[in-house]
C-alpha cells in the first residue's frame, strides 16, 4: 500500500523555525505550507484540506492562545502541535487547552520533534485510510441497496403478472407463492 501524503500548516512568526519545520517534516512525509500570520494561515486553510497543523503558541503580533482556539475549531479534528518557548507546565496546559494535540519546546529538537510527528502522522494515515475505506463501504451498500431494491420491483412486477393469468384459479396462484418463497 502506498503511503499517503499528509499537507500540514505552519504558523511562526520566526522563518528559521518555520525552514526547520518544513525540512524536518519532510522525513515524516509531511508537505508543509508556511505561514508568518495566523490570519494568511487562516485563508489558505478555508480552501484547502490539511491533515496536521503547527503553530507557534506565543506569537509577538499575534494572539497565540486566541489564534490556537480559533483555528482548532476551522481544523476540526487533525492534530495540532504547538511549537514554543516554555518553562513550565502552566504553559503547555494552556496550549493543550487551547486545542494543541501536542507541545513541542524551542529551541526545536530534531529528534523530540521527529518522534511526536511520525507518530502522529501514523495516526492521522491510519484515519485518512479508515475513511476511504468507510467511504467506499457507503457507496457499495448504496449500490448493492439500490440493486436489491431494482430486483423486489421487477419480483412485484412478475408476481403481479402472474397473478393476472391465474385470476380464478387459487391452486396456481398458491403454486407460484411457493415457488417465489
Amino acid at each position: 500500500m502506498d503511503e499517503i501524503e499528509l499537507t500540514a500548516v505552519a504558523i511562526d512568526s520566526e522563518t528559521v523555525t518555520l525552514a526547520l519545520i518544513e525540512e524536518m517534516s519532510k522525513s515524516a512525509g509531511i508537505s508543509v505550507v508556511s505561514f508568518t500570520s495566523p490570519d494568511d494561515a487562516s485563508a489558505f486553510i478555508a480552501g484547502n484540506d490539511i491533515d496536521m497543523l503547527f503553530i507557534d503558541y506565543r506569537m509577538p503580533n499575534a494572539d497565540g492562545v486566541g489564534s490556537l482556539r480559533e483555528l482548532r475549531r476551522t481544523v476540526g479534528d487533525i492534530p495540532v502541535v504547538a511549537v514554543t518557548v516554555f518553562d513550565d507546565y502552566t504553559v503547555m496546559d494552556e496550549a493543550m487547552e487551547a486545542g494543541a494535540t501536542e507541545f513541542v519546546s524551542k529551541p526545536v529538537n530534531a529528534v523530540e520533534f521527529l518522534a511526536r510527528v511520525r507518530s502522529l502522522a501514523r495516526l492521522r494515515r491510519a484515519e485518512r485510510a479508515l475513511s476511504d475505506r468507510n467511504e467506499q463501504v457507503e457507496r457499495r451498500v448504496r449500490y448493492e441497496t439500490a440493486e436489491l431494491a431494482e430486483r423486489e420491483k421487477e419480483e412485484m412486477l412478475f408476481l403481479g403478472r402472474v397473478s393476472v393469468f391465474g385470476r380464478g384459479n387459487p391452486a396456481h396462484i398458491e403454486r407460484v407463492a411457493d415457488y417465489a418463497r
